[in-house]
C-alpha cells in the first residue's frame, strides 16, 4: 500500500520537473541531444532519487531497530541478536527502481514527441 502511495508521488513530482524544465530540454534537444538520451536522463534522476531515498530510509530503520534491540537487551539480559531483512530490502530496491521508470519514462515520452519549437514555447 505504501509502495503505492510513493508511485502516485512519485508519478506528480517528476510529471511537474519535467514540465518545468521543457526549455532546458528545448535547448538540450536544439544543441544536439537525442529523444532516447533524453528519456534516460529523467529516468537516471527518478532512480537517483529513489534509491537514495530508500537507502537513507532502510538506514534510518534499521537504526530504530537496532536501538529497540539494545531497549530490549538492556531490560531482559538476553543476548543481542538483530538481524537485517535482507530479502525484503531487496524487493524494496527492486520496486524502487520499477517505480523510477514508470513515473520517468511517460513524463518524459510525452516532450520527447513535441519537436524544438513547441518545447520552447510549451508552458
Amino acid at each position: 500500500l505504501f509502495m503505492l502511495l510513493c508511485v502516485f508521488s512519485l508519478i506528480s513530482s517528476m510529471t511537474a520537473n519535467v514540465l518545468e524544465q521543457t526549455k532546458e530540454l528545448a535547448v538540450l534537444r536544439a544543441i544536439g541531444m537525442t529523444k532516447m538520451r533524453t528519456v534516460v536522463m529523467y529516468f537516471y534522476e527518478a532512480t537517483l532519487i529513489v534509491l537514495s531515498s530508500s537507502l537513507i530510509g532502510s538506514i534510518i530503520g534499521a537504526l530504530i531497530g537496532f536501538t529497540l534491540i539494545l531497549q530490549r537487551v538492556l531490560y531482559s539480559d538476553l543476548p543481542i541478536t538483530f538481524n537485517f531483512p535482507w530479502f525484503q530490502f531487496g524487493w524494496i530496491f527492486i520496486c524502487s527502481i520499477c517505480c523510477a521508470a514508470i513515473s520517468s519514462i511517460s513524463p518524459a515520452m510525452f516532450l520527447v514527441k513535441r519537436n524544438i519549437g513547441e518545447l520552447a514555447k510549451f508552458q
